[in-house]
């Protein structure tokens, strides 16, 4: 399908801004609102960027029927990464369009639509849209969620999916990364998540006759990504859970 013309690129600098955890200014009551979910009718957007250009990954955000709420769209730079959240808005004049645009809170976690196919799983969060790719196809008995906005953002999530959940939290090898899962720990708990724990290689791992620290000392992205290979990271090491 070909994909849908996005609008000019006047919302970004907010959407740049949000992904450094800055504050937010309140919305006009003129400015384009997201509409969740995105109706069957809206065309497939083309990831492509003003200022970004052409996308190097998305990752669908779907409900708990997989209907389509928005996308996390990443950009490579010369400088660094971006990933952008992009959803179906409502625009003033009443026309619909794909925008740079955050969801609004409280915002869809990712993998709400794995949550629904496995009611009793134990549940892993992890940061970011790729690692949550990676780690569910490693934890295969685990559902693996993530949430959007980065770091900064976890108040602004809709935590409650996770209500009567066992939680394991596994955080970004960084000071960021382990204050962003020890603010999750506590919001999934106030949600109703019937336990909560952080987990990470160095402290979390379990395997057999050996210690957690016994682990290798690496993110979970580094843990799990394709390029390691599955045989990189210890077939029994096991997120801990509560």
């Amino acid at each position: 399908m070909t994909g849908h013309a996005l609008a000019p690129d006047a919302f970004a600098p907010l959407v740049d801004a949000e992904a450094r955890g800055r504050s937010e200014k309140p919305e006009a009551d003129d400015a384009p609102r997201p509409i969740l979910p995105v109706p069957a009718s809206a065309p497939r957007p083309s990831f492509a960027h003003n200022r970004y250009g052409t996308a190097a990954s998305s990752w669908a955000y779907k409900g708990a029927g997989s209907c389509l709420l928005g996308y996390a769209v990443r950009f490579d730079t010369a400088e660094d990464k971006q990933v952008l959240p992009l959803t179906w808005c409502r625009l003033p004049g009443g026309g619909e369009e794909w925008r740079w645009k955050a969801f609004p809170p409280p915002r869809p976690l990712y993998g709400l639509d794995r949550l629904a196919v496995a009611p009793s799983a134990p549940v892993l969060v992890v940061e970011g849209e790729k690692t949550a790719d990676a780690a569910q196809a490693r934890f295969g008995d685990h559902v693996v969620v993530t949430w959007p906005g980065g770091g900064k953002a976890v108040a602004k999530v809709d935590w409650t999916a996770l209500r009567g959940r066992k939680v394991a939290i596994w955080p970004d090898a960084d000071p960021p990364g382990a204050e962003a899962a020890r603010e999750v720990a506590k919001l999934v708990l106030g949600a109703g998540a019937a336990s909560s724990q952080r987990s990470n290689c160095l402290t979390g791992c379990r395997k057999p006759g050996t210690s957690p620290t016994r682990c290798p000392p690496t993110s979970m992205q580094t843990c799990c990504s394709p390029r390691r290979g599955r045989r990189s990271c210890r077939a029994s090491c096991r997120p801990a859970m509560p």
